[in-house]
């Protein structure tokens, strides 16, 4: 949606220390705190301008939120066809664990087959309005993808950086969308340390998660999108496979700003983030506050579940669990699996390892009754299964 819709933006804010960051400019993190910049909107000011109604019936896409969205000018809202993608009522599956509302967000139609599309549509298209020429990103795979496709319909020049040993799938997506690709032999931590230390020699712009403030506004959209297709009521309870935490994070940002619209009804609801951990036999959770920060880890790079490699901004997801109640889930292998069959056989959706870990956690928790029956579920599927199919 490209027509002449403001954006409310303001200003970006450390919500670690508080201090103000100016919104005009190209922007990467705190560095006093080492944490993402969060950008800040006129809420007060917007509510008086703008309905739900009006957003509803609004062209479909992710720039129908263009108030909520960075991008000041309409001609850098570039777009691939990103955001709207299926919310769908689970009901066969819903009945086997005794769950009448459980439902799914089905982010594998989005553009380059996941979520990440929205992070880096909105990430993309604000570097260039703030004159970005070249933009490079640390990946496993997915967010490389995304960047490389936004950065050409966008004239950017794209430098990805990602490891020698990522599914073959990602090294086929990427070639197709030719960035200037380096290859890295080492660790999640050398992947981040050449990736920093590149484009600083070479004044590339980091679109990498969590080192700019612009990807999250892309992810919290998912959010707006799910109170809208619900009615602007909200679920008890979402599930969320997390990589790197992004699509949590943004997620609870987007209700919050919601909440204070006065757009959505009712409590907002308890998140659960969910991880892989292969040391586990059956998936494990605990309450947050046995949980200490900076435990929580990605998984290695070999890890099935590819969308689980990236290592998590520990203190805002752990501020987002505490925030909404919630809990962090570890799902074992076997049980990831079992629940990709489950979800095709019953309901014909093809989904990624993280979604299916996504609802192996649900049932794990509503065996322990810590989902009850008459709570309403939302599972978020951050990607196409197709992928893994491919690799």
């Amino acid at each position: 949606m490209n027509q002449a819709v403001p954006s409310f933006l303001t200003h970006l804010e450390c919500p670690i220390c508080g201090k103000r960051f100016d919104a005009a400019s190209l922007q990467s993190f705190c560095r006093t705190c080492y944490s993402p910049l969060l950008a800040q909107y006129d809420l007060v000011r917007l509510q008086g301008q703008l309905s739900p109604h009006e957003v509803a019936n609004r062209p479909r896409g992710l720039w129908r939120w263009a108030e909520l969205l960075p991008v000041q000018d309409p001609g850098y809202r570039y777009t691939l066809g990103e955001g709207d993608t299926p919310f769908l009522h689970l009901q066969r599956l819903g009945k086997e664990i005794g769950l009448a509302g459980l439902y799914i967000k089905d982010e594998g139609p989005n553009p380059t087959g996941t979520c990440q599309a929205r992070g880096l549509a909105v990430a993309v298209s604000r570097a260039a309005e703030l004159g970005a020429q070249s933009l490079s990103i640390g990946t496993f795979g997915n967010s490389g993808s995304a960047m490389a496709a936004y950065a050409r319909i966008a004239g950017l020049h794209a430098h990805v950086f990602l490891p020698q040993e990522a599914l073959p799938v990602h090294h086929r997506e990427l070639r197709m969308y030719k960035p200037e690709l380096h290859l890295v032999n080492g660790s999640q931590n050398d992947l981040v340390r050449l990736t920093t230390m590149r484009s600083n020699e070479n004044g590339w712009f980091d679109v990498s998660i969590f080192k700019e403030p612009y990807h999250l506004e892309g992810k919290k959209t998912m959010g707006l999108e799910l109170a809208q297709s619900m009615g602007w009521s909200l679920p008890d309870i979402i599930v969320y496979p997390m990589g790197e935490g992004s699509g949590l994070v943004g997620i609870w940002k987007g209700l919050k700003e919601l909440q204070t619209l006065g757009w959505v009804n009712g409590k907002l609801p308890r998140i659960v983030g969910v991880q892989k951990n292969g040391l586990k036999p059956s998936p494990q959770f605990n309450p947050l506050e046995e949980q200490q920060p900076g435990n929580v880890k990605g998984n290695s790079v070999t890890s099935a579940a590819h969308g689980f490699s990236g290592g998590l901004n520990t203190r805002l997801v752990d501020w987002t669990l505490k925030d909404s109640a919630g809990i962090l889930v570890t799902v074992h292998q076997v049980e990831v699996e079992a629940a990709r069959r489950q979800l095709a056989f019953s309901e014909g959706i093809l989904v990624s390892p993280e979604g299916a870990a996504g609802f192996s956690a649900i049932q794990a928790l509503r065996e322990e009754n810590w989902i009850r029956p008459n709570e309403s579920v939302a599972l978020f599927n951050p990607g196409s299964g197709l992928k893994y199919m491919l690799s």
